[in-house]
């Protein structure tokens, strides 16, 4: 395994610096000096630790679920544009709506671009 650095810009290294200049991270490193309450000031530090992740991850998700929800009016607007009939000998492509294509086009680019930024 190989060990390296966590960059300075990282969230995760973010978080540690904030949790640094907190009174709780003070707590613990004054506690853990004490054998009998190491483990205490462990856990107390892994649970911030943890807590932020989890922060973080809820974050993360919801920036997720907006995305799907942009993805999804995009596929609405093409469903809606795109004719195609099925038949016994299968689906045949009928066309595209113009005005509902370009529309279509539009929230296709806005949602790349999004993704993009």
């Amino acid at each position: 395994m190989v060990e390296q650095q966590v960059p300075k810009d990282a969230p995760v290294m973010k978080a540690w610096e904030a949790y640094k200049t907190s009174e709780e991270y003070a707590n613990s490193r004054k506690w853990a000096q004490t054998e009998e309450h190491v483990d205490g000031s462990m856990w107390a530090a892994f649970f911030a630790g943890f807590f932020a992740c989890a922060v973080d991850e809820a974050q993360r998700m919801g920036d997720l679920r907006a995305t799907n929800e942009r993805l999804l009016g995009v596929l609405e607007a093409w469903n809606s544009a795109v004719r195609v009939d099925v038949l016994m000998e299968g689906p045949r492509y009928m066309g595209v709506s113009g005005s509902a294509g370009a529309r279509a086009w539009e929230l296709t680019r806005a949602a790349l671009a999004e993704e993009k930024q």
